[in-house]
This record gives C-alpha cells, sequence and structure tokens, in this order.
C-alpha cells in the first residue's frame, strides 16, 4: 500500500448512547492516529466526533466528508463543527451520498454503536468489500453484526474483524489492511 490508511470511523451520532462508548471512540481516535493513518468520519458529531478529537489529541490526519454543499449547509445541517477536521469534502450528495463517499474513500471502516444510518455504512463496506471493524459493548448495530451476518446467506467472504478493546481493534484492522 502506498501513503497512509485511511480508516473511517462510523456509529452513533445521537439518540442513546451506551455509556463509556464515548471514551471508547476517543482511544479509537487515538490508536489511529498512533498508527500512522488517517481517521476519516461523515463530519457529523456523536460517537465519530470522539473518535477525531482522540486522534487530534494524538497528532493525527482528520478528514470530513459531509452531505453537504458546503460550509454553511454543513452547519445547519449537523451543527458540528468543521475546526476539528484538516480537511473537510463538502459532496452536496446528501447523508446516503456522503456515506458512499466516505466508504469508498477509506481502507477500513470502524463501527462504534449505531443505528440505521450505520448500518448503511456497514452495508456499503461489506458490498465494496472493505474491511470492517466492530468495537463490541458500545451497543447498537455494533453489537447485533455478528448476529445478522450470520443469519445472511452470502457467496461472499466478508472481511470483518471484532473487539472490545479499541487499541486491540485498531491493531487487527491495520493487520488486515497489511495483508
Amino acid at each position: 500500500m502506498k501513503g497512509k490508511p485511511v480508516i473511517a470511523v462510523c456509529g452513533s451520532v445521537k439518540g442513546e448512547i451506551k455509556k463509556g462508548s464515548d471514551t471508547k471512540a476517543r482511544e479509537v481516535g487515538r490508536a489511529v492516529a498512533e498508527n500512522n493513518a488517517i481517521l476519516l468520519t461523515g463530519a457529523c458529531g456523536g460517537l465519530p466526533f470522539e473518535a477525531v478529537s482522540g486522534a487530534k489529541e494524538s497528532g493525527g490526519l482528520t478528514v470530513g466528508v459531509s452531505g453537504a454543499s458546503d460550509k454553511l449547509r454543513h452547519l445547519e445541517m449537523h451543527h458540528c463543527p468543521t475546526d476539528a477536521f484538516d480537511f473537510v469534502a463538502y459532496t452536496g450528495f446528501g447523508l446516503k451520498g456522503r456515506n458512499v463517499v466516505a466508504v469508498r474513500s477509506a481502507d477500513a471502516v470502524i463501527i462504534i454503536g449505531g443505528g440505521v444510518g450505520t448500518l448503511n455504512e456497514v452495508t456499503i463496506a461489506l458490498d465494496e468489500g472493505r474491511i470492517l471493524g466492530v468495537l463490541l459493548g458500545t451497543g447498537g448495530i455494533a453489537d447485533a453484526l455478528r448476529s445478522l451476518l450470520k443469519k445472511l446467506k452470502s457467496n461472499r467472504e466478508y472481511r470483518v474483524v471484532y473487539s472490545k478493546n479499541p487499541r486491540e481493534l485498531v491493531q487487527l484492522v491495520m493487520k488486515e489492511i497489511r495483508r
């Protein structure tokens, strides 16, 4: 692989966020930065923003992919500041289009908690053949995914790794990227 790997972090933005998941998300961000990878999110708040904060604490590079067409519309749509990101791409594609761009721009996707929006990102990642890291114990789709994937009938082999430990999960994802 040439250049730095790109790891997208997706997960709960609002609604019920399992206690302690914010701390775990921040630890994921730190570990991504310490592994010299670029952290990418949907330029939103919640757990992905916690990961961005962790990456910045460790001197990491962060990229946001927004569904809005410009910064003003982004702020109206997400109510999330952009100053924590080193770069924000304004796609103008809305939330679902943003998800496609973000996942396709990443070598791997890590999910933390999450609801329907995160499930959308998961299905895109699986369909696009991306490595998927699942942080267990964070609620939402992250805790339901293993069971769900067992029920699906597919001829494809998905590259999915699981861990309850944020640092171990990032190590497993990095190992898959290097493979």
